[in-house]
């Protein structure tokens, strides 16, 4: 982490709907507040089988190989949080917001969740980054460890809650990720099931939409003996028709033909 967290305090951010409680799962008092909601309980309310919920998880690696890493969470994760929220927030009563709640002295589950929150306010109510730092004060400011280390260095720490939230922002303004997905359940559920499906059986994603994908190395994915991943390099009975031999298909999802096309 960057600079220690302040000590948790309930802040208002959307006025007389959402306050946001870092920290304080389980405290007595939120109850004259408004209505506690644990954060990263959203993320595994509508979770189809697959995909991540609350937790962090690197597919096709044990959480062992991912050493001391736990966030952020991954995408299909804070697209069940945007919906989530959003749904719930839809039904607040006058008087009751919603408290956003994590669980005590607990670090990893306070950022995760700040950077949902954050990202749920760029992606849903436009805001800007100083604005949602603004609300959420030094939270932005937390640096998560380097994917894949065994041991803390926090002078190798880079990415922080901060950059997620402007991920979004470009994401949102670019037209990468439509706003309305986190206004409606059947399209929250076909992108998470679209993002699950591509990176269980390619362990690959689009970083820009239709333009820019990333993949790992093909090889290695169809050596993968987990039977989710595909096991053809090109179509079968087309290796010599000139495809390129990074091309993947699966034969029997006609969803994913497109991508050896």
């Amino acid at each position: 982490m960057s600079g220690a967290l302040k000590q948790p305090v309930v802040k208002e951010v959307l006025p007389k709907q959402l306050l946001w409680g870092p920290e304080q799962e389980g405290n007595a008092s939120l109850e004259s507040m408004g209505r506690a909601l644990s954060a990263l309980g959203l993320c595994s309310a509508s979770a189809q089988p697959g995909e991540a919920g609350g937790k962090y998880a690197v597919r096709h690696y044990t959480i062992e190989a991912c050493g001391i890493a736990f966030g952020p969470l991954g995408f299909e994760s804070l697209l069940r949080f945007c919906r989530g929220l959003d749904a719930e927030l839809q039904s607040v009563q006058t008087g009751s917001p919603i408290v956003l709640t994590t669980p005590k002295e607990n670090y990893k589950a306070r950022m995760n969740a700040a950077v949902l929150l954050g990202c749920f306010l760029v992606l849903k109510h436009d805001l800007s980054v100083s604005d949602v730092a603004a609300k959420l004060g030094n939270e932005g400011d937390q640096k998560y460890p380097c994917a894949w280390c065994q041991t803390h260095s926090p002078k190798d720490d880079v990415l922080t809650v901060a950059d997620c939230w402007h991920g979004a922002q470009i994401a949102r303004h670019l037209g990468w990720v439509d706003p309305q997905v986190v206004e409606d359940d059947d399209l929250t559920n076909a992108m998470c099931k679209s993002y699950v499906s591509m990176s269980s059986m390619f362990d690959a994603t689009w970083m820009i939409p239709g333009l820019i994908m990333v993949t790992a190395d093909p090889t290695t994915v169809t050596c993968d003996p987990n039977p989710a991943t595909c096991k053809l390099l090109v179509p079968p009975g087309t290796e010599g028709d000139g495809h390129a031999t990074s091309a993947l298909h699966d034969p029997d999802d006609a969803e994913t033909a497109s991508i050896a096309d």
